[in-house]
């Protein structure tokens, strides 16, 4: 995953993810690196430093 230039590592993802982003439009990150997905609705992050997110930051889902 991207925020803008910065790249972060995707540790897992819970069951529901997919489903959430066509549905509801939204899910949740966690930046803890888990590799077991506890909560449904998740995508999991590598444990690095949260970057700034503020109006006209860029997210990708990307390979």
């Amino acid at each position: 995953m991207r925020f803008n230039n910065e790249k972060f590592d995707i540790t897992s993802v819970g069951d529901i993810v997919q489903k959430n982003l066509t549905t509801l439009g939204h899910i949740t990150l966690r930046f803890d690196g888990s590799t077991t997905p506890d909560l449904p609705g998740t995508l999991y992050l590598e444990n690095k430093q949260i970057p700034l997110i503020e109006l006209g930051t860029e997210l990708k889902i990307v390979e």
